[in-house]
């Protein structure tokens, strides 16, 4: 991973951290697919499964 993109990763991270929505969410994980992100919030199967709309809205 470049320097660049470790920077702008670790700045999505950041936000993220700060405020776990979804949309955060979303949006590091369509810039870096294969970052490991914590969700403890998503952590129940089941409970993504009650979501599951919202997943799909978000094609994911």
């Amino acid at each position: 991973m470049s320097d660049d993109k470790f920077h702008i990763v670790e700045k999505l991270m950041d936000e993220f951290d700060n405020d776990p929505s979804f949309e955060n969410y979303v949006k590091l994980r369509r810039y870096e697919p294969r970052c490991d992100v914590e969700v403890t919030r998503f952590a129940n199967f089941e409970i993504a499964l009650t979501l599951d709309e919202e997943l799909r809205a978000h094609s994911i």
